[in-house]
């Protein structure tokens, strides 16, 4: 069974997110809801989420560019709510 077959809350480790898994999640595609459900577990502290840099800054451009500040500053909250790990 592959991991994307799996329940996100039946996981365990780490996932690395890229920008288009985001935006996909960010603009309500079907694509987008393996993203929401790995933020919903990483919110709850099940399961940890890692987005490089790099990765973070092209959605916050892009958002920004697309659809303004505002939403770019909702991207911004909503993609680092979460506690960043120091291991």
């Amino acid at each position: 069974m592959s991991a994307t077959a799996e329940p996100a809350s039946r996981r365990r480790g780490g996932f690395v997110l890229d920008s288009h898994a985001l935006l996909a999640y960010f603009e309500g595609e079907s694509s987008g809801a393996a993203a929401h459900a790995l933020l919903r577990d990483a919110e709850r502290r099940r399961v940890r989420v890692y987005l490089s840099l790099i990765n973070w800054g092209e959605v916050l451009y892009i958002v920004r560019r697309e659809k303004g500040g505002p939403c770019a500053c909702c991207a911004a909250s909503t993609t680092s709510t979460t506690r960043r790990s120091t291991s």
